[in-house]
């Protein structure tokens, strides 16, 4: 008889056994892997704050649009944040705490989606900025359309330098656009400048 799949766990991988000769084990560290997220529900249902260091803003897999009804999916945008306060997040059904040190993602929607000022720190080359989340209400808007999150967002003007850690991985396009020279307009996903926007 075939296990629930929500009690099934898998026998943990020893992964140090598949090291090559020379590479000590206490230098395997894990990277990636599953990221919690915030969504703007949770934090206005139970008054979720989120602080942190603001890492990055990857495009995520598709995920099914909003009241589709043919199974279309649409593409969506996160915000990676590097917590320095624990918080809440949901790992698929479930809501967990998660601790500070710890990396969640916040998807970019409602009034995120037009804060040019945070999306800039999102992408910002050179520096790394600190952000404070918090939903403050669902605004109605009208018959027919989806009510818009509204967050609360604050930023402080001291930053660190983006470096390590922080790096901005090269396969994300407004890094890549920023790394050719060429401006990412955030709001409107547009590139401007550099040598494709002039041919």
């Amino acid at each position: 008889m075939a296990k629930d799949k929500d009690t099934t766990t898998k026998s943990p991988i020893n992964f140090d056994a598949y090291l090559p000769a020379g590479y000590d084990k206490s230098g395997l560290k894990e990277v990636g892997g599953l990221r919690p997220i915030v969504p703007a529900e949770l934090q206005y249902d139970q008054g979720v704050v989120v602080a942190g260091h603001i890492v990055a803003l990857h495009d995520m897999p598709e995920r099914p649009a909003i009241n589709s009804k043919n199974g279309e999916k649409e593409p969506w945008q996160a915000i990676l944040i590097h917590l320095t306060a624990p918080t809440k997040a949901q790992l698929g059904e479930d809501i967990k705490d998660v601790k500070a040190g710890d990396y969640v993602y916040i998807p970019v929607n409602g009034n995120l989606r037009n804060n040019a000022d945070l999306l800039n720190a999102a992408v910002d080359k050179d520096r790394v900025h600190f952000g404070v989340f918090a939903v403050t209400e669902q605004v109605p808007m009208g018959k027919g359309k989806n009510d818009m999150w509204s967050y609360k967002v604050m930023i402080h003007d001291k930053t660190i330098a983006r470096d390590g850690a922080y790096a901005l991985s090269s396969n994300r396009s407004p890094t890549r656009a920023l790394q050719a020279g060429r401006d990412f307009d955030p709001a409107t996903g547009e590139l401007r400048g550099g040598a494709a926007a002039q041919a």
